[in-house]
């Protein structure tokens, strides 16, 4: 683990990497607070002594390209210009970094499986993280992708926050089409959307470990645990093959 910061323009983001040799392949994963990130794959990762490299996965990705010196890696990254932000050919666009050999954190309070949720004309790819604190049953969050084109680990962060601050059992699940689901997003309706939705709630209603809630959307896809009905009030914004689906709403 190596923690440390990068500095554009006199503002700083602490990030951390973990580096991992998997089959004679090195790899990396990056996490950022500030940026939402929690263990998010790298790529083009390379070491090739003393020089060390990885690019984010990003539509405009940072190469970070540095120098091992013992305990730490300093390097730089060219900022791509993005309108609004950086300007193209605005002069030094240069990010700096340090990071520092770090002890690896420790083990997280929840344990994770992957699991497969059959919805109608898909199976959907999930993860179930269960704490391994607290009492039962616990409330279920399902944290779905939504209509952008992400993959489920982009949502770690959100997940491993509900089950740390809640002591709760989120669950990430991809659309269909995406990642290790089958289907075909592209092809995919509003209502096999839905349909995949409540799936996935139906899916954790029936785990051992605690029972899915009804709850509001935050913006992420994330869905805040409140009451096990809708109040008629709740159920109004949502369409009618929402409202068929959710408990007090039919």
């Amino acid at each position: 683990m190596w923690h440390g910061a990068a500095e554009f323009h006199g503002a700083f983001l602490p990030f951390d990497v973990r580096f991992t040799l998997q089959a004679d392949t090195l790899r990396a994963t990056m996490s950022a607070p500030d940026l939402l990130l929690l263990e998010a794959p790298l790529d083009s990762v390379a070491y090739h002594a003393p020089r060390v490299r990885f690019t984010t996965h990003d539509d405009r990705p940072l190469r970070f390209e540095g120098t091992l010196d013992r305990d730490s890696i300093q390097g730089s990254a060219v900022v791509p210009a993005v309108p609004g932000v950086v300007e193209a050919g605005g002069g030094d666009a240069g990010l700096r970094f340090v990071l520092h050999r770090a002890p690896p954190p420790p083990a997280p309070p929840y344990s994770t499986r992957e699991v497969r949720i059959e919805a109608k004309g898909a199976r959907l790819a999930g993860t179930i993280y269960v704490p391994t604190t607290g009492t039962r049953p616990r409330p279920g969050i399902v944290i779905l992708q939504g209509s952008s084109t992400n993959l489920r680990h982009e949502y770690s962060f959100y997940a491993d926050r509900f089950a740390r601050a809640w002591v709760s059992r989120p669950s990430r699940s991809t659309s269909e089409g995406k990642g290790a689901s089958s289907g075909d997003y592209g092809a995919a309706t509003y209502d096999d959307l839905v349909n995949d939705g409540a799936a996935a709630v139906e899916f954790m209603r029936a785990q051992p470990e605690g029972r899915a809630r009804a709850g509001r959307d935050l913006g992420t896809g994330a869905r805040e645990p409140s009451s096990l009905r809708w109040s008629p009030r709740e159920c109004r914004p949502f369409a009618s093959s929402w409202r068929s689906r959710l408990p007090g709403c039919q």
